[in-house]
């Protein structure tokens, strides 16, 4: 399976652009991986799944589990993923299965000359992910091979997963331990654990996930905060009358040390309703209400959100989702109101038209993901009127030509 993709973007003049090829099951026991791809151990708490968009503070987190250590990167964007060559190697025995997952990446992003002469950049590895063209003085081209905080020269980690699933029942523990040796000689190292159980039944499904690090944890490339701290989810959803459902959920995040702007470290409370009901042959209705109290720094703030979505089936290729959203923080508020038409031509295309009317008061910010997948064609930063696209995928056996603009 291959595929590239090219972005431009005619305001900026830039053109981006993702390639990649994976032998799938040609090799058998192995998967070579190669050019833009993410990777994933785990359930991604010293590496995961990076995108470059911002995350909805106001949406609970949750765990993120992969089926595969590495996946291409389709996007056009290649800010957020590894640039190189990966190979899985998977050997199964009657009650195990055990993974060799050996990847190289080398990224080139570029830097101002007074950096590049120091070796040193103040920037965080996030922001410094986004510098793939050169702009405004960055012309100093270098290689990330290593992150850092507090000028490390070399990074490093190790962690063990362990997961046990049946019908009813699923278990999970993750613990990671990453260290580096600092600019100036002196090795740090520290540990960091992630868990969770879940049970289900017919009628109602409940789960707790967790998560807790040293004082002076780091993970530049994990999925969860970089930080040092404590979260915590738990939720309960249970089948009703109809096809419907209602799930509660209460979440809690803490971090161990102040941010570089802060005066205390900063935490975040939040409770959340969920129904969700199916009416009229597979149509839906999605009402939700959100509470979070957080504490930003020594500023405490809270917030109140409301969401619902309705997805209309019209006929056997297409549909239509309907969705609002309000928040109301101090005195700010902010909504949006969207609509979505889907059309489905089997493996031939699929295409969705969406149009957003957003209002927003004393600048509070409201979030919408534009993009309904994650291998949609992505602009990435710097997108600002007139984009163009065009991604092109070819694979063997059964799987189709894909080719997308």
């Amino acid at each position: 399976e291959m595929g590239m993709t090219h972005v431009y973007l005619e305001e900026e003049n830039i053109n981006r652009h993702t390639w990649n090829f994976r032998t799938g099951d040609i090799i058998a026991a192995a998967e070579i991986t190669a050019g833009h791809y993410y990777s994933h151990f785990g359930r991604g708490l010293l590496v995961g799944k990076q995108t470059w968009y911002t995350q909805d503070p106001y949406a609970g987190w949750r765990v993120f589990h992969a089926d595969r250590a590495f996946s291409m990167n389709r996007s056009g964007n290649p800010a957020c993923s590894l640039y190189g060559m990966a190979v899985s190697l998977r050997f199964r025995g009657n009650s195990f299965v055990f993974d060799i997952a050996p990847f190289y990446s080398r990224r080139e992003r570029f830097i101002d000359f007074c950096d590049a002469e120091e070796k040193r950049v103040d920037t965080t590895i996030n922001t410094l992910m986004q510098k793939t063209e050169k702009d405004y003085g960055r012309d100093e081209p270098v290689y990330m091979t290593a992150s850092e905080p507090g000028y490390m020269q070399h990074y490093s980690g190790s962690g063990l997963y362990l997961q046990y699933c049946d019908d009813y029942i699923r278990l999970f523990v993750e613990s990671v331990f990453p260290c580096y040796w600092s600019s100036q000689g002196s090795f740090h190292y520290d540990w960091g654990c992630l868990y969770g159980i879940e049970l289900r039944t017919t009628w109602f499904d409940c789960f707790f996930n967790g998560k807790n690090t040293s004082y002076g944890f780091y993970a530049p490339h994990g999925i969860y905060s970089t930080l040092s701290g404590s979260m915590w989810l738990t939720g309960l959803s249970v089948a009703l009358f109809r096809k419907s459902s209602m799930e509660l959920r209460c979440s809690s995040e803490k971090n161990s040390r102040p941010g570089p702007a802060d005066s205390v470290p900063r935490s975040l409370v939040r409770e959340e309703i969920l129904y969700e009901m199916e009416y009229a042959k597979h149509n839906e209705i999605e009402i939700s209400g959100v509470h979070v109290q957080r504490d930003r720094g020594g500023t405490d703030e809270g917030v109140y959100q409301g969401r619902i979505k309705s997805t209309i089936i019209l006929n056997s290729i297409s549909r239509l989702i309907l969705a609002g959203k309000y928040q109301n923080s101090n005195s700010r508020s902010a909504g949006f109101a969207s609509g979505s038409f889907c059309v489905s031509l089997g493996n031939l295309a699929k295409l969705r038209f969406i149009y957003v009317f957003a209002a927003i008061e004393n600048n509070e910010n409201i979030y919408y993901r534009m993009l309904p997948s994650p291998d949609t064609v992505s602009p990435g930063p710097g997108a600002v009127s007139d984009i163009g696209t065009c991604s092109f995928m070819q694979s063997t056996g059964s799987m189709p030509q894909i080719c997308r603009y």
